[in-house]
Formats: C-alpha cells, structure tokens, sequence
C-alpha cells in the first residue's frame, strides 16, 4: 500500500489545521488542534 500525506488546514473562521507525513510517521499540530479533530479536552490528553 503507497503512503500519501494528508493535511488539513485551517480556514479563517478557526477550522483545524492539520498536517500529516505519513512516510516519516509525524503530526505537526498543537495540542489543541488534536484536541479538536477527536473531540477531547486538552486535560484528558496525556503528556
């Protein structure tokens, strides 16, 4: 299976920005940001 990036971005309105590099396996989000794509709050995430 070939490996894409997916990236989600972050409109003006406050929408989520998020990008993915599936091939070197990285998130490059705030903690907020994964936050609001799993709908958690940031006090039930670990550190």
């Amino acid at each position: 299976m070939k490996q894409k990036n997916i990236e989600i971005y972050q409109a003006k309105n406050g929408a989520i920005e998020l990008s993915v590099d599936a091939k070197k396996e990285t998130i490059w989000a705030s903690q907020q940001q994964i936050a609001d794509v799993f709908n958690l709050e940031r006090s039930k995430q670990r550190s």
